[in-house]
């Protein structure tokens, strides 16, 4: 309606300047009226906005997941492509974890009709590519769809009679689990001056809702008195959740680590 609308306009505009009575008075247009739609999703709006514009405007698919990024020993893929790159250095031998969002996945075929998959990954840091062979491409080639946010975790192994390494994925698994997956304990350093009713509330009723294995711990800081309290869950854990994410956040005064399990 509104394609047609522009051009009914355009047409009328070029034929009132090319007549020989040029104050002559065309028919009005009445716009067409646009029907109240949803407003999109984040995630949706950002998939429109790289379709269109070739970057994200709005924020990153990302955003949402700086605190695992920041929390659970991710590696920059920036970081992991100088390894990567290095020629003639021997890599680390030790595992490598990457959270990112999948930019392209291509499932292709080999000379001998073997099926592999290339995953391209991308951070806040930079991008970079996994090759899925054989096994790797049946466990996990479900994750070679653009828009998903992964968890990849893997290490370098020397090729067979040559001297040569290839990166070996170990794990993928969405980042959305990581929190659930990998938290073994929470502790937050606070001084006792941040606790408040509000706060006290709010840890009584998120580990009520959502009980778990992940222990917890306090430690209660008091700097004047150079006096230091922990305080542990004993019987009862919780699981991590985006409800504490997202209080923590709010709170910058007390200081999160997470123990990985």
């Amino acid at each position: 309606k509104i394609l047609k609308f522009g051009d009914i306009y355009q047409s009328q505009s070029a034929s009132a300047s090319n007549t020989l009575f040029g104050d002559l008075q065309m028919p009005e247009i009445m716009p067409p009226k646009i029907a109240p739609c949803p407003k999109w999703q984040l995630v949706e709006q950002l998939d429109f906005e790289k379709e269109v514009t070739g970057m994200f405007i709005s924020g990153h698919p990302l955003d949402n997941f700086k605190f695992e990024l920041n929390h659970y020993q991710f590696m920059p893929i920036s970081d992991f492509n100088e390894i990567k790159n290095a020629v003639g250095q021997i890599p680390p031998t030790r595992t490598f974890r990457f959270g990112g969002l999948v930019i392209d996945g291509q499932h292709r075929l080999t000379k001998t009709g073997k099926n592999f998959g290339i995953l391209h990954l991308e951070d806040f840091s930079g991008k970079t590519e996994f090759m899925l062979w054989s096994e790797d491409y049946a466990r996990y080639s479900h994750y070679l769809e653009k828009g998903m946010t992964l968890m990849i975790e893997g290490g370098f192994k020397q090729r067979f009679k040559t001297d040569q390494y290839e990166f070996k994925i170990h794990r993928i698994c969405l980042l959305e689990t990581v929190k659930t997956l990998l938290t073994k304990q929470l502790v937050i350093d606070l001084e006792p001056t941040s606790l408040n009713e509000e706060w006290i509330r709010f840890m009584e009723d998120n580990i009520r809702q959502h009980p778990g294995s992940t222990s917890l711990k306090f430690s209660l800081n008091d700097p004047e008195q150079k006096h230091k309290v922990s305080l542990y869950t004993m019987e009862k854990g919780f699981n991590m959740n985006d409800d504490m994410i997202s209080f923590l956040h709010r709170h910058p005064d007390c200081k999160s680590t997470v123990v990985l399990s």
